[in-house]
């Protein structure tokens, strides 16, 4: 069976299992039927911790997975998997391309994976200038591989917007390389982390830097305007001064929306609605047309929404 829209997952006496849902169901009316028992199937308590796959894609010489244990993440009050975030990264790349093949007008964007983040944090403690280049190296590789992956030579001069995800001390943040504004946007859900001469103003000046050379090493027309870009740390209104779990929700949502400038967001505001956006963000990687073994899981869903009573 095929489930290709909502109108397929026809299920009599909904009940669900899962805490999230059933404390949040007030928030959650207008999610169909099917982004429920998906999250249910994920979230619920009860369930076995095992390692089969959620989401497959392989992409010319590399396959991307995310398991059950990682999709875990996505339920309250945990923080979120890299993996997680890698699989939007990919998933919003697709859409990206999708939508300007059919509309040029469109801001071209590219979103990286997290798999830099530790390479930039050594080179941000290292005090020997010879781990510090090969962290360096390690960090551009991890770009090169990924643009190469996704873009061709021609693409890559027409990016508008680069999204670098950094998860830095069990915190996610994003780098934004903005060529159309000429500027480096930081974005993150923590008020006063971007102060100058702080870790993160460093960490800063460190992308800055090493992602210029990897755009020069690749022939940008632009790459080395980046010298002249300055630092901005954009405001939002959920920016708070408390850490909070729920700064991969935050930043998967800036990953999506952002555009250059500040935005207006009342899904991001309150915890109801976060706990919200972790339960579609599940439901949208395991549906996504990426996913080469959605039919398999959605399957596997199906019937455990059916044994519920």
């Amino acid at each position: 069976m095929k489930w290709n829209s909502d109108s397929d997952w026809i299920i009599e006496k909904p009940s669900f299992k899962s805490r999230i849902i059933m404390n949040n169901a007030k928030y959650w009316k207008d999610m169909s039927r099917r982004q429920k028992d998906i999250a249910d199937f994920c979230f619920h308590e009860h369930r076995p911790m095992n390692t089969s796959n959620v989401f497959k894609h392989d992409l010319h010489c590399w396959r991307f997975v995310v398991d059950f244990n990682g999709i875990r993440s996505l339920n309250e009050g945990v923080f979120i998997d890299t993996i997680v975030i890698d699989a939007w990264a990919l998933i919003l790349n697709k859409s990206v391309q999708y939508h300007n093949a059919q509309n040029s007008y469109l801001t071209r964007k590219f979103y990286f994976n997290t798999q830099h983040s530790s390479y930039l944090q050594g080179m941000l403690r290292a005090t020997d200038p010879a781990v510090i280049d090969r962290m360096g190296y390690n960090a551009r590789s991890c770009w090169h591989f990924s643009m190469k992956q996704m873009l061709q030579l021609n693409d890559l001069k027409n990016i508008q917007f680069f999204f670098i995800p950094i998860c830095v001390n069990n915190h996610f943040i994003a780098v934004v390389v903005n060529f159309e504004h000429r500027k480096i946007q930081y974005l993150d859900n923590i008020l006063g982390n971007c102060e100058e001469d702080s870790d993160v103003w460093k960490l800063l000046d460190i992308v800055k830097n090493q992602f210029s050379i990897s755009l020069l090493d690749m022939e940008h027309p632009k790459a080395l305007d980046m010298e002249y870009f300055p630092i901005e740390d954009v405001p939002f209104d959920w920016k708070s001064a408390k850490t909070n779990i729920d700064c991969g929700v935050f930043l998967m949502h800036h990953m999506e929306f952002f555009n250059g400038y500040p935005y207006i967001s009342p899904n991001l505001l309150q915890g109801p609605q976060r706990r919200k956006l972790r339960a579609e963000y599940c439901s949208r990687i395991i549906l996504s047309d990426l996913n080469q073994c959605r039919d398999e899981i959605l399957s596997e869903i199906f019937k455990f929404a059916k044994r519920k009573k």
